[in-house]
């Protein structure tokens, strides 16, 4: 049925959304690893 596609659809994008945000999220842990090392002696 037409409801159990967009069901999926929007399941499929919200994945797809947080799959980004995760991405995202691990570049900035990373960049803050970088600097936090910068400062460690």
């Amino acid at each position: 049925t037409q409801d159990a596609a967009a069901a999926v659809e929007e399941q499929t994008a919200s994945l797809a959304a947080f799959a980004a945000t995760a991405e995202q999220l691990k570049g900035a842990a990373e960049d803050l690893d970088g600097l936090v090392g910068r400062f460690k002696v």
